[in-house]
Order: C-alpha cells, then structure tokens, then sequence
C-alpha cells in the first residue's frame, strides 16, 4: 500500500524539505509498478519469508519503518511535541515521511523543532564496521573521565560531524584543567565573603570591570547557547573568561567578587555538563584495588587504616602531610604527594589547603 503526501506536505520552518523536481525516481529504491508516483513510500509491506507479519485487508504484512516511528510518537508524546532528533542521514526520506504521515493523518502539526546530529568522524573517516574504526563508548569510558567525552562532544555545534581522535580528548583534558584549576582558585579566595552582597560603590576600577567581565561572560556564553546552541562558541567564551580571571587573580582580589565569578562559572558550566559529582574509581574491583592502595599509603604513617571510603582516606593522608608541612617535614610531604601521584592523583597546595583531583 502505498501513499502520495509529499505534494502536500507542511513542515517545520527549521526543516526545508527536499524539492520535489530536484528529487531523482528510482535511486534508492527501483521504481515499482505498483506505485501510482515514484516518489511514494509503502505505509504496509507485504511479509518476506522469515519476518514477523500481521493480517490485514492487503494480506500478510507489517508497518513501514516511517509509520512505526509516526505512530509511536503520536501515541506517547502527542501532537505536537516540542522536539525530534536524529542524524543528519535521516532527514530524508525518514523524517521527511513521518511529518507527511503524521499531518495527514491528524491534521496537526508534528514536531515544533528538529535537532539533526551532526555523524561522528575517527581521524578524518567515517565510523563504520567495514573500516574497523569503531570507538564504543564503554570501552572508551575505561580510560577516559566522562567529563572529558561530553566536553569533546561540546566543543562541535551539534549539527556537525565531530571528529574523533585520542589527541583530540588529550587537548579537551588540558582545556578542562584550565577550568577546575580557576574553579579551585575561586572555591579558596571566596570562602570568608559567601552570601555577602557587593557593594559596587566600595569597588576600584580593577574590581568594577572584572565585574562587567562576569556580566559579560554570562550575556555572552547565553547568547551563543541562544544561537541554534552554539556550544563551540560558548566553550571559547568560558575559556576567555578562565584567562582573565586569571590575569584578574594575580592581585588582592576580593573575595565577594570571587564568590560572585564562582557561583557564575558553576551556573554556566552545569548548563554544559561541568562540575559534576564523579565516580572516584572506575567502579567494582578497580575501585577496590584503588581503596587497597590508599590503606597501603596510609600504614606508613598511620594505624587506623579501616576505613574504606576514598574520599575518608585521601582526608587523613593530605591531614598527614599538612602536618608534615606545617612541621617543615618537606620529605614526607613530598613523599606523600609522589605516593598519591602514583596511583593517580593529582595534588594542588593552596591558601586554605591542598586540593586532590583524580588524574
């Protein structure tokens, strides 16, 4: 059974359908004689030896591909609804069919808004089974923080086919530190001066515009998500807003501006996934193995080594070396921070005391 709607399709204004005198009949599928227009498309197959099938007027059968994904939608989301995603490869002739199916059928519109992903490229090549260049995510997941995968995703507008390589993630895990480490700076400069409200009249010039710089960075990276979610150009904004809070930093900074530039980059960086709670091991028996290790460190130093949360056990190993610091033991804190450095963390000393981060 087949259906001509395609003359009389509606769609979104995001989504230009094909012209029907561009199309060319008979290239993907060999023209039937059954079709009264070579442009139609079956809304019922007849069933292959082999297929689920169901009965109906026409005989044995199933639905098309384009008619299980309008019925479904119109079933559980109703019409409209807000959003339709997928990858460019389906624009058309799928999508393109489920908005003709779907409007004729109900005289609705479809979907307000489409997103088409952008398909995922590995070192200039298309990712397919024939080129063995597969990347799975959970096997990538097994050497890579998550963090750093969403990042990589985030810095190609989503309508572009990004391209995958492991020099690629190395230069977002760069970028990345660059964020946590001014992160880390704020979190320290602005502990005195949460939920002080600033004054703009006390303020100095260098005070006033790094404020704008804050206001600016905000305007600027809402904006770039307003724009189709521009996410590339909001990332470049962040990172120009990291270099000059650092430049900023590098004086007496004010800890209420701190707090304020803090509670912004937090709020903007949520919007792209940052800042989220981690999984300290990579889970199961690596994540026991790293507990191990850490009871290890601490024995040297320590006889209560019962405890087995890491988070428990990287407090009483950097409480030791604050201690060894503040007792000018400089072997043992160094001795301490090469032990941690081994078994993947990463140690940061500053102001209001050290900060570990899991390489």
């Amino acid at each position: 059974m087949y259906i001509s709607l395609l003359k009389n399709l509606r769609i979104t204004e995001n989504f230009p359908a094909k012209k029907i005198d561009e199309m060319k009949a008979g290239t993907r599928i060999e023209l039937g004689e059954q079709k009264h227009n070579p442009l139609d498309f079956a809304l019922w197959k007849k069933a292959k030896p082999g297929e689920p099938s169901w009965k109906s007027p026409w005989g044995e059968g199933r639905p098309g591909w384009h008619i299980e994904c309008s019925t479904m939608s119109s079933k559980y989301l109703g019409l409209p609804f807000d959003i339709h995603g997928g990858g460019m490869d389906l624009r058309f002739p799928h999508h393109e069919n489920e908005i003709a199916q779907a409007e004729a059928s109900t005289g609705k519109q479809f979907a307000r808004y489409w997103m088409h992903i952008g398909l995922l490229t590995v070192n200039g090549e298309k990712m397919s089974k024939s080129l063995g260049n597969i990347v799975n995510v959970s096997d990538l997941l097994k050497t890579w923080d998550p963090e750093i995968v969403r990042m990589f995703f985030a810095q190609t507008q989503y309508r572009s086919p990004p391209d995958f390589s492991e020099k690629s993630l190395t230069d977002v895990k760069k970028g990345l530190e660059k964020i946590y480490r001014l992160k880390e700076k704020l979190e320290g400069l602005s502990k005195t001066a949460k939920g002080k409200k600033i004054d703009e009249n006390k303020l100095t010039k260098e005070e006033k515009k790094y404020l704008e710089t804050i206001h600016e960075f905000r305007e600027r990276f809402e904006q770039a998500m307003d724009d189709d979610f521009n996410t590339p150009k909001a990332v470049a904004v962040l990172f120009e807003f990291v270099n000059k809070s650092n430049k900023y930093l590098e004086e007496n900074p004010n800890g209420m501006l701190c707090a304020h530039a803090l509670d912004t980059l937090l709020n903007l960086g949520d919007i792209l996934t940052l800042f989220q709670p981690k999984n300290l091991g990579i889970g199961g028996s690596d994540e026991s193995i790293l507990v191990k290790k850490l009871q290890k460190i601490l024995q040297h130093y320590e006889k209560d080594v019962d405890k087995k949360n890491i988070e428990e056990l990287l407090k009483v190993i950097l409480d030791i070396r604050e201690k060894a610091r503040k007792e000018k033991d400089w072997k043992t804190a160094d001795n301490i921070r090469k032990e941690l450095e081994n078994i993947g963390f990463e140690i940061q000393d500053t102001e209001t005391g050290p900060v570990w981060r899991k390489k």
